[in-house]
C-alpha cells in the first residue's frame, strides 16, 4: 500500500481524475420531469453553501450560469450520524 499510496484519497474532497474518456448518459427519447425550485431550511444554507463551494473548487461540479438546463436536478444534503 504504501508503494501506491498515490492510489488512495487522503480526505473527502481528495479526489481523482481521468482525461482518457468522457462519457454521455443517453436518455434515448424520454422526456425530463420538471422540478420546482426548492429552498433549503434556513438552518442549512450556510453548510450547503460551504459544500457547493467545496465541490466547486475540486471541480466535481461546475457553474451552470444564467441558463436552466431541462436535465439539471436538484441536490440535497443528507445528514447522517457521522455528520
Amino acid at each position: 500500500m504504501r508503494r501506491h499510496s498515490d492510489a488512495f484519497a487522503t480526505g473527502p474532497m481528495d479526489l481523482g481524475y481521468c482525461s482518457v474518456l468522457e462519457h454521455d448518459i443517453d436518455t434515448g427519447d424520454a422526456e425530463p420531469i420538471p422540478q420546482p425550485p426548492r429552498r433549503p431550511p434556513f438552518s442549512a444554507r450556510q453548510a450547503e453553501e460551504d459544500i457547493l463551494n467545496e465541490m466547486l473548487k475540486t471541480g466535481v461540479i461546475e457553474p451552470f450560469g444564467h441558463l436552466r438546463c431541462a436535465w439539471s436536478g436538484k441536490w440535497t444534503a443528507a445528514l447522517t450520524t457521522a455528520g
